[in-house]
């Protein structure tokens, strides 16, 4: 069940311009949709750092907006992630916010 986000972490998700890390995960959870997606497939093929997927993966975690699968290979705990209607919802509208503010500063 996702933990109650405080207050300060949900102005951080939605107040403000998306940052590069952030939109580089939603753009790669977004492309697979309805898909359990890996941690490590997010480092290697989308070229993400394990500083920002953690960082960002335990904020959607925490909002509701991915669920989170964990399995043992081995002695090795693997997480995978999938986007929840809310999810989807969330990265549409981040994508967007970050279309238009790279959109405003091509124009200045």
């Amino acid at each position: 069940m996702p933990v109650k986000p405080s207050s300060t972490d949900a102005t951080t998700l939605t107040s403000r311009k998306p940052r590069q890390g952030e939109v580089r995960l939603l753009r790669a959870l977004g492309e697979e949709a309805d898909n359990w997606v890996w941690q490590y497939y997010l480092q290697t093929v989308h070229g993400l750092s394990p500083d920002t997927i953690q960082t960002w993966l335990r904020r959607l975690l925490d909002h509701g907006y991915v669920e989170r699968r964990e399995s043992f290979r081995g002695k090795r705990l693997r997480a995978k992630y999938r986007l929840t209607s809310a999810g989807r919802a969330h990265i549409k509208r981040r994508l967007e916010e970050a279309s238009l503010e790279a959109a405003l500063a091509n124009d200045t």
